[in-house]
C-alpha cells in the first residue's frame, strides 16, 4: 500500500535506510522517492517563512520506485536463522494503537513483531505501553529467546528507572516476567529505532467483507494434502507448491 503523505513516505524511507548496507543501487532506486520528499516536505526555512512547497502527488514514477524497493528488500533482506552462539538484539517501540519490534543479529533481521493494542491497553501510560512492547515480544518469541543473551533497545528513557516496578501491580508482574529472561535494557534515541518505530505505526487495512478467499495456513495445508492425494489440488501441478501454501 503506497504512502499517502510525506510523513508516511519519510517513515518508509527511514525503515529502508536501516538495512542500507545489505542491498545495492540504493540511492539510484530511492531517488524518485527522495526527490518527492524534497518537493513536498516542509523544512525549517519553509516553516519559519510559513510558505508551502508543492502539494503531495504520487505519480507512476514514484509507484514504480516504491515497488522496486519492496521487491529488492524482499529478495535481499531475507530473514536469517538465529545463531545461538551470539547474543540477540531486540528493538521495540509502541504507538498509541499498536506495538512493534524487530529481533536482529549482526544487523540481519531474524523476526518482526506487531500487534494492535486493545481498547484497555490504549489507555495505558506511555511507559506501560513501551514496557508492554518488550514483554509481548519476549513472550511471542520465547522459544528463540529463552535462556539466551538478550539486549533490548528502547527509545523510552523511563524504562531505565529502578523504581519502575513500583508504579502498579501490572507493571510489577511485567518486571517479574522480564527477570525470567534477564535482558539488558539499553536506551537509544528514536532516530536509531526506525524499524520498530515504523512497524508500530503500520496502517492496518479494513478486513474485507468477502472472506472466502482468505485461508489460514491450516486450511491451505489441508487443501494441499488432500488435493495431492486426489490430484485435485491447485498446487499439485507446480514445483513450488509448498511456497504457494506459505505465500497464501
Amino acid at each position: 500500500m503506497p504512502p499517502k503523505s510525506v510523513k508516511e513516505l519519510r517513515r518508509f524511507l527511514g525503515m529502508v535506510q536501516y538495512y542500507r548496507d545489505i542491498w545495492a543501487r540504493r540511492s539510484e532506486m530511492l531517488a524518485p522517492l527522495s526527490n518527492l520528499v524534497g518537493e513536498c516536505g516542509h523544512t525549517k526555512v519553509t516553516k519559519a517563512n510559513k510558505t508551502k512547497k508543492k502539494p503531495w502527488h504520487w505519480d507512476a514514477i514514484h509507484q514504480q520506485a516504491f515497488d522496486n524497493v519492496k521487491a529488492t528488500i524482499a529478495k535481499d533482506v531475507t530473514l536469517a536463522y538465529p545463531d545461538y552462539t551470539q547474543g540477540f538484539e531486540v528493538y521495540t517501540d509502541s504507538s498509541k494503537l499498536q506495538l512493534g519490534a524487530v529481533i536482529t543479529q549482526a544487523n540481519r533481521p531474524l523476526a518482526f513483531f506487531s500487534r494492535k493494542l486493545n481498547p484497555a491497553q490504549q489507555k495505558y501510560s506511555v511507559t506501560e505501553q513501551e514496557l508492554l512492547a518488550i514483554v509481548e515480544t519476549l513472550k511471542e518469541f520465547k522459544g528463540m529467546l529463552w535462556g539466551q543473551q538478550i539486549t533490548v533497545y528502547t527509545d523510552h528513557k523511563n524504562l531505565m528507572q529502578d523504581a519502575l516496578g513500583l508504579t502498579s501491580d501490572r507493571v510489577y508482574r511485567w518486571r517479574l516476567l522480564l527477570e525470567e529472561y534477564g535482558p539488558t535494557i539499553v536506551y537509544i534515541k528514536g532516530i536509531h529505532n526506525t524499524v520498530a518505530d515504523a512497524i508500530s505505526r503500520l496502517d492496518y487495512g479494513p478486513v474485507p467483507e468477502d472472506r472466502s478467499t482468505m485461508m489460514t495456513f491450516a486450511q491451505c495445508w489441508c487443501d494441499y494434502t488432500s488435493g495431492q492425494e486426489e490430484n485435485t489440488s491447485p498446487y499439485a501441478s507446480t514445483k513450488e507448491s509448498m511456497n504457494l501454501v506459505f505465500a497464501n
